[in-house]
């Protein structure tokens, strides 16, 4: 029950991560063809956003790992649609629709990026917690990387 979570976070916040990362590269795309400011501080901003909900989906993988697995399938499928059909966006009449932000992201680079960055954030394992040595017996426990001083360094008892 908890993968099924994991699948419908991870497809649906890939899916509005590529949204909003196609919609930011084409208010990008038209800030640069016209030369102006507004639209591409837009683009900017919408571009954190979108990878912020990609990031979510990677972190979602301490939930359950289905979440970037799904996640990567979602844009493996449209590096496989950007390689078969370049122009499918504008055949659809979508393409217009983000000012070719959406024909950006289906290219072949964008989401063979994210595959494998969703792909290799779902192989991850967890490194191990560093355990300190055991000290000697009856020593007070180690708290720090400093050995505990008899007294304060600059000659005050501790109290």
């Amino acid at each position: 029950m908890r993968h099924l979570g994991g699948i419908a976070v991870g497809f649906f916040g890939t899916f509005v991560g590529v949204v909003v990362i196609a919609a930011a590269l084409g208010l990008t795309r038209r800030a640069v063809e016209q030369l102006t400011r507004g639209p591409l501080l837009l683009g900017t901003v919408l571009l954190l956003i979108g990878g912020a909900a990609i990031g979510a989906v990677a972190i979602f993988r301490r939930m359950s790992v289905a979440a970037p697995l799904t996640g990567a399938a979602l844009t493996s499928v449209l590096t496989v649609v950007g390689l078969l059909a370049p122009s499918w966006t504008y055949q659809l009449g979508i393409g217009q629709a983000f000012s070719g932000g959406l024909a950006i992201m289906t290219s072949l680079q964008v989401p063979a990026l994210l595959t494998g960055v969703l792909a290799l954030t779902s192989l991850g394992v967890a490194a191990p917690r560093a355990v300190p040595p055991p000290g000697p017996p009856g020593a007070p426990p180690r708290t720090g990387p400093l050995p505990p001083y008899p007294q304060q360094p600059w000659g005050m008892p501790q109290r």
